[in-house]
């Protein structure tokens, strides 16, 4: 496992140590733990404490994913779809309809 230390911090933790980060200073180390923190001494990662978890904003985290998880969950036709059974189903006004079937008679769709 590699480390990728950058302003004094640990930025990349990687299996390789092919990341291109400016100005990091690279660390091979035989364990590490995502569950703390790590800092850069005298060019050997040090392993620190227990980093802990915020709470209140990992809540509101999982909230903001719940509430927008069912625009995720839906699974729509495409608008183009839509927008064909709309032409087919006389749904458009004249005018619309008579530039789309224009279009569909200039580049009809091939035959399989």
């Amino acid at each position: 496992m590699f480390l990728y230390f950058a302003n004094e911090g640990l930025v990349l933790s990687s299996n390789n140590n092919k990341a291109i980060i400016d100005n990091a200073t690279i660390v091979e180390v035989n364990e590490y733990d995502s569950k703390h923190s790590y800092t850069l001494v005298d060019g050997l990662a040090v392993k620190g404490s227990l980093i802990q978890k915020d709470t209140v904003e990992e809540a509101k985290m999982e909230a903001e994913y719940q509430a927008t998880k069912y625009q995720q969950d839906r699974q729509y036709p495409s608008i183009g779809d839509q927008l064909d059974a709309l032409f087919k189903a006389g749904a458009f006004p004249a005018e619309m309809a008579s530039q789309i079937q224009a279009v569909k008679d200039a580049y009809p769709k091939p035959t399989a």
